[in-house]
C-alpha cells in the first residue's frame, strides 16, 4: 500500500514530544493485507513496539492543529552529540566503561568527535584515551549507527553513535579517567543509558549477546 511505502526506517517524532526509531514495515502472517511499524523508543525503557501502518501517518489535533501523528525527523548536528564508539565482544558479553565519577551508568568505549575528525581518528583517540590501546584503523568495520536521548542533556536532545568493529595492539586496560572496564551480557541492559539500551537490543537479537 501507498501509505506503507512512504513509511522509511529512520528516526520519527511523535506529535506529544517523543522520539522513536522506525527499524522496518512488516507485513500480518495471517492475512498479508495489513502491514505494521515496527519502531523503538529512543528514551526510557526504549522498548519496540508495532503500530498499524495505517495509523502511523494519522492526523491528529492538538490545541486546535491538525498535526501527524508521526512526523519524520532530519537530525540536524545542533540537536545531537556525535559519538564514535568501539564494539568489542568476548564470550558473549560487550566491553563498556564506567567513568571516573559519573554515576552508576555504563557506557560503549569510544567519545565525542573533536573537528574536523573523521570517525576513525576519533575512534583512535579516544580508544588510547580510555583503554590504552592503539587500535588498527586498517581493520575496522562500521557496525551502525544508534540514536538516543543523550543521557544527563534536555529533552530531545540526542545521542547519535556511530559504532566499529576493529582490532587493536594489546589487551584494554582502564586509563586514568576511567573508573571500571565492564563486560556487560543482556541482563544488564538496565546499566546503560537509552542509546545503549538501543544497542544492546540489536546486538541481543542478532544472537551476538548472551542473556
Amino acid at each position: 500500500m501507498k501509505t506503507d511505502l512512504e513509511i522509511k526506517p529512520g528516526i520519527y517524532k511523535h506529535y506529544k514530544g517523543n522520539y522513536y526509531r522506525v527499524h522496518r514495515v512488516a507485513v500480518f502472517t495471517e492475512d498479508k493485507t495489513e502491514s505494521f511499524v515496527i519502531y523503538q523508543a529512543l528514551s526510557g525503557e526504549c522498548g519496540t513496539w508495532a503500530r498499524p501502518a495505517k495509523m502511523w501517518n494519522e492526523m491528529v489535533e492538538v490545541g486546535g492543529k491538525i498535526n501527524k501523528r508521526f512526523e519524520p525527523f532530519i537530525v540536524e548536528s545542533s540537536k545531537f552529540v556525535d559519538k564514535v564508539a568501539l564494539v568489542y565482544i568476548r564470550d558473549g558479553k560487550i566491553l563498556f566503561t564506567r567513568s571516573a565519577g559519573i554515576d552508576g551508568f555504563y557506557y560503549s568505549p569510544g567519545g565525542k568527535r573533536d573537528l574536523g575528525e573523521t570517525d576513525l581518528e576519533c575512534l583512535a583517540r579516544e580508544i588510547k584515551e580510555e583503554l590504552s590501546v592503539n587500535i588498527k584503523p586498517d581493520t575496522a568495520q562500521f557496525y551502525g549507527v544508534f540514536y538516543g536521548q543523550a543521557h544527563g542533556k534536555s529533552e530531545g536532545m540526542l545521542l547519535r553513535m556511530a559504532c566499529y568493529q576493529c582490532d587493536f595492539d594489546g589487551e584494554p586496560v582502564a586509563s586514568e579517567e576511567i573508573e571500571e572496564l565492564a563486560w556487560l551480557s543482556y541482563r544488564d541492559r538496565d546499566r546503560v543509558p537509552p542509546a545503549g539500551k538501543c544497542f544492546l537490543d540489536e546486538l541481543y537479537s542478532k544472537g551476538l549477546l548472551v542473556y
